[in-house]
């Protein structure tokens, strides 16, 4: 499966007011990139679902000056719950059934 790298970044403009105001700025970055990327899997007809993503927060650049910017692994192929696309092609890759979604109790999802 393949994967990819997806890096949101502040402008310049704003880093004095995210400097300022870190802890919320730095949680709308991430609430905002994640809804972004959702929305575009959402779109396409071949995701249609919600990614499984990792993020990391990264504040500064390789100089050491304040840039705050996210960076997002993304799968390549969407395996969200029982609905595999990938489970025929990676069985392994996929969450065993007791972990689906379908498995939890609707009081314990998110």
């Amino acid at each position: 499966m393949d994967y990819y790298l997806v890096t949101f970044t502040l402008p310049a403009q704003l880093r004095g007011l995210v400097w300022h105001h870190q802890r919320r700025l730095y949680h709308a970055l991430f609430s905002v990139a994640q809804a972004t990327l959702n929305q575009f899997a959402g779109n396409d007809r071949r995701i249609g679902s919600d990614l499984g993503l990792v993020g990391v927060l990264h504040t500064h650049s390789r100089r050491l000056a304040f840039h705050p910017h996210v960076h997002f692994v993304v799968p390549g192929e969407p395996c969200n719950g029982c609905n595999c696309s990938c489970a025929h092609h990676y069985p392994r890759r996929c969450p065993p059934k007791s972990a689906r979604q379908d498995s939890v109790p609707a009081a314990v999802r998110p």
